[in-house]
C-alpha cells in the first residue's frame, strides 16, 4: 500500500472508531429518551386512570345514598299502608311502594355495575402502576449506564482526538483535503480493499488498467464510479 494512503487508512480507522463510540453513546441516549417519553405517556394514564376511579367511587357513594332514601320512602309508604282511609289512598301508596320497589332495583342493578367498573379500573391502574416501577427501575438503570459510559467515553475520545490531530500533521495537505470531503469529516470509509477488480464500495469492476496499477502499488488508485481510495489487503487475501 502507497505510504501515503496507509497514514490516510490509519487515519481513517481512528476517525471510524471516534464515531463508533460517540453513536453508541447516541444510542442509548435516544433509548434513554424514548423511555422517558413512555413514563409520560404511562404517568399521564395512571392520572387518568386514578380521577375516573375517585370519580367512579363519589358517584357510587351518592348511588348509595339515593338507593337508601328510596328504602326509607318505600318502608314509609308500607307503614302508611294501614292508615289508608279509602281505596284511593290505599291505590296510590301501592303506586309509591312500586315505584321505589321499581327505583330500587335499577338503583342496584346500576350500582353492581359500576363497582365492576371501579373494580376493571383498579386492577388496570394497577398494572399501569407496576409497568410504571419497570420502567422507572430501567430509565434509571440506563442513566447510571449512561453517566459511566459518558465518562469513559470522554476520556477515549480525548485520546482519540489527540492521536487524530497527530497522525493528520504528517498527511500531505491535498491528501487530507480529499480526504475531509469524501469521508464526511470520518464518518464514511474511503480508503477500501479492492476484492480482485472489483471495488469493494460500489461493488463495480474497476479499469484493467487501474487494477494493473494497484497490483503493481503505482501511486494511488481511485475507482471511477464512487471516487473510493483503492488498496490491496494482502492480509486478508493470504488468510
Amino acid at each position: 500500500m502507497n505510504d501515503e494512503l496507509a497514514k490516510l487508512k490509519q487515519l481513517q480507522d481512528l476517525y471510524l472508531e471516534r464515531w463508533k463510540i460517540l453513536s453508541a453513546q447516541g444510542t442509548l441516549g435516544d433509548d434513554i429518551a424514548h423511555r422517558a417519553q413512555l413514563l409520560k405517556k404511562t404517568e399521564a394514564y395512571e392520572k387518568m386512570l386514578s380521577e375516573q376511579i375517585d370519580a367512579a367511587r363519589l358517584k357510587s357513594k351518592s348511588m348509595e345514598l339515593d338507593l337508601q332514601k328510596n328504602e326509607e320512602k318505600r318502608k314509609t309508604s308500607e307503614e302508611r299502608v294501614t292508615t289508608a282511609k279509602n281505596i284511593a289512598q290505599l291505590e296510590a301508596l301501592q303506586k309509591e311502594i312500586d315505584t321505589a320497589k321499581s327505583e330500587g332495583s335499577k338503583l342496584e342493578s346500576d350500582l353492581i355495575k359500576l363497582y365492576s367498573g371501579i373494580e376493571n379500573l383498579e386492577k388496570k391502574k394497577k398494572e399501569i402502576d407496576e409497568k410504571r416501577v419497570f420502567l422507572e427501575h430501567h430509565q434509571k438503570n440506563a442513566e447510571k449506564e449512561l453517566e459511566s459510559i459518558t465518562a469513559q467515553q470522554k476520556l477515549k475520545l480525548k485520546q482519540l482526538e489527540q492521536i487524530i490531530e497527530a497522525k493528520r500533521k504528517n498527511i500531505d495537505e491535498k491528501m487530507l483535503e480529499y480526504f475531509d470531503k469524501k469521508s464526511q469529516n470520518g464518518k464514511v470509509a474511503v480508503v477500501v480493499p479492492a476484492d480482485g477488480q472489483k471495488c469493494t464500495n460500489c461493488n463495480r469492476i474497476i479499469p484493467l488498467q487501474d487494477y494493473i496499477n494497484l497490483k503493481a502499488g503505482k501511486g494511488i488508485v481511485e475507482c471511477p464510479f464512487c471516487d473510493s481510495l483503492l488498496y490491496i489487503d494482502y492480509v486478508k487475501k493470504d488468510n
